[in-house]
């Protein structure tokens, strides 16, 4: 048997065609001037090509370059992306400290295997007895296809904290890298954070 896909008409056919008589069955299908030389018709390139390459693209290797697996991650490979390794069952909280309003608080992160999960929780700072507002609630990312980059306003002044989350895994460890920052907006300033 030989599989044949032809577009004609504005249809796509696919025909699975003896591997003897094949020609004879597509002409029964697809008028021979609309078939191309190659395939048992008559038509051609102008130069008279059988192939008909002028209109037919035919199938080429995928370029390296796309290959999901060998994109190399950028946060992981940043001089300047901070690391902290997450075991089963654990969480890491980083916190910041926003004393201007409007600040943006910028992220970007890379899981180097497997996924985590990430939220956003706000306190004022004039209270350490309030309870935490969940401003981005918790959520699972894999960062295996690109890194999770993201940027919140901060409308009020207080104390911002990002939470990674390893607490549904039983087993493995997750490195996560990242690099995080509060920006103020107003004189485009960028405080990295420690």
């Amino acid at each position: 048997m030989q599989t044949t896909i032809f577009y004609h008409g504005g249809k796509c056919m696919i025909f699975l065609l003896p591997s003897d008589g094949w020609k004879e069955a597509l002409l029964k299908e697809i008028d021979a001037d609309d078939l191309p030389a190659y395939l048992g018709g008559n038509k051609t390139d102008p130069d008279g090509n059988p192939l008909c390459e002028t209109f037919i693209q035919r199938g080429k290797p995928v370029p390296k370059s796309y290959y999901k697996q060998n994109r190399q991650k950028r946060a992981v490979l940043a001089f300047d992306a901070e690391k902290i390794t997450l075991k089963p069952f654990s969480n890491e909280e980083i916190s910041f400290e926003v004393k201007e309003k409007n600040s943006d608080l910028e992220w970007e992160f890379e899981i180097k295997k497997g996924d985590i999960d990430f939220s956003l929780k706000f306190r004022p700072e004039i209270s350490e007895n309030f309870e935490p507002v969940e401003l981005i609630p918790k959520h699972r990312i894999d960062t295996s296809n690109e890194s999770e980059k993201g940027c919140f306003k901060c409308e009020r002044i207080g104390i911002y904290t990002i939470i990674f989350d390893n607490s549904y895994s039983w087993l493995h460890s997750k490195e996560v890298y990242y690099r995080f920052g509060i920006r103020n907006t107003e004189i485009n300033e960028l405080y990295e954070s420690k």
